[in-house]
């Protein structure tokens, strides 16, 4: 049941904890809100599964729908809400969105209902390949109004989704990620685990996401092959995904076994952010890529694809790091090679502070009513 007239239980739902970006913020936001003796957590889960599972605080209580998918977490989801009945409901990522509406109309939800939205959702749709994406517009217009609040992680995030899905401006709030919290700043001052941040070589250039087609790696790959034709240099790519194989066959087709590196899954990035000599971003589509605000943190340089949405946001529009077009090989290549040629440099405290726990936080208390 709901808490007591002292307390509030506050619901996050998603369709796992695996090691996403969305699910992330649902850890860290969990993870600040763990300690408060007002608040009750539920972590509703589609599946009970994921790399973040492990580290979900003790006292958040998680329940497990045992949906085969995440379309069909509508009715556990309601029979949660109606037993339980929590005093807020917070979900992320467009399906699981499009669902909590959905279970909280069929259980007269009576609490508060906010969804977040983490990617561009207009470029999301040009780049859409199944018909669920396309149809997503449509869902959308029809789902998100009857929430308390949407959520918007960046601003190009909001505008795609007032201009192109067509959401009234007064729905949509902007609130960035909860990037730097305590764990950031505990492990970065930590040792390396990949062996080339510490073996004295040659330089490293990190790069940090899912192994899929919208992180672009194939670009990056390119690039360096363009790098190393005139310095030495060395990739080393922290994720896992479905292109691993492709990205593997790339790498070999352009000779660069011995100067690329698919490490995998990593729990702790931001030690390499502080070692590597920069960090690149080639992605064709955003919503608030954490891993540049957390590369500022580390004192990285930045270099990023000027993709929708965030990269502009985040530095600046160019102040905090590097610029460079989408599907541009020569231009990175170029940006990375002159990067090459400067020292490592840190960016003032202004370019993260915004993205800290403490400052996010409040911003999510006063949507979310607690």
């Amino acid at each position: 049941m709901s808490g007591t007239s002292t307390t509030k239980r506050v619901a996050f739902f998603l369709p796992s904890m695996d090691t996403g970006g969305a699910e992330r913020v649902t850890l860290n936001l969990l993870t600040a809100l763990a300690d408060d003796p007002s608040i009750e957590l539920d972590l509703v889960l589609v599946h009970r599964r994921g790399g973040y599972l492990d580290q979900v605080p003790q006292n958040v209580r998680i329940i497990d729908l045992g949906a085969a998918r995440i379309i069909a977490g509508g009715l556990p989801l309601a029979r949660y809400l109606r037993t339980h009945q929590p005093d807020v409901l917070l979900s992320a990522l467009v399906t699981a969105n499009i669902v909590a509406v959905g279970a909280a109309a069929l259980a007269r939800f009576k609490g508060r209902l906010v969804v977040a939205e983490h990617n561009d959702f207009e470029t999301a749709l040009s780049n859409a390949t199944n018909r669920r994406a396309k149809v997503a517009p449509a869902l959308i217009r029809r789902t998100y109004p009857r929430a308390d609040a949407v959520i918007a992680v960046s601003r190009g995030v909001a505008k795609g989704l007032t201009s192109s899905v067509g959401l009234a401006n007064n729905l949509v709030t902007v609130v960035p990620n909860p990037v730097i919290t305590p764990d950031v700043r505990a492990k970065v001052s930590e040792e390396p685990d990949h062996p080339w941040f510490t073996d004295g070589g040659d330089p490293i250039i990190l790069a940090v996401g899912r192994l899929q087609p919208q992180k672009n790696f194939p670009l990056l790959l390119k690039a360096m092959a363009v790098v190393n034709r005139s310095m030495p240099a060395r990739l080393v790519i922290f994720g896992e995904g479905d292109e691993r194989e492709d990205l593997q066959t790339l790498t070999a087709k352009l000779g660069l076994e011995h100067r690329v590196d698919l490490a995998g899954v990593t729990t702790n990035p931001y030690a390499a952010m502080r070692c590597a000599h920069m960090l690149v971003m080639s992605s064709k589509y955003e919503g608030l890529p954490t891993v540049l605000i957390e590369a500022l943190f580390c004192g990285t340089a930045v270099i990023s694809t000027d993709c929708p949405s965030g990269p502009n946001e985040i530095l600046k529009n160019g102040t905090y790091g590097t610029l460079v077009p989408l599907d541009d090989v020569d231009t990175l290549a170029e940006a990375i090679c002159t990067q090459l040629e400067q020292a490592r440099s840190a960016q003032p405290d202004e370019s993260w502070l915004p993205y800290t726990q403490d400052v996010v936080l409040e911003q999510y208390r006063r949507l979310l009513g607690v």
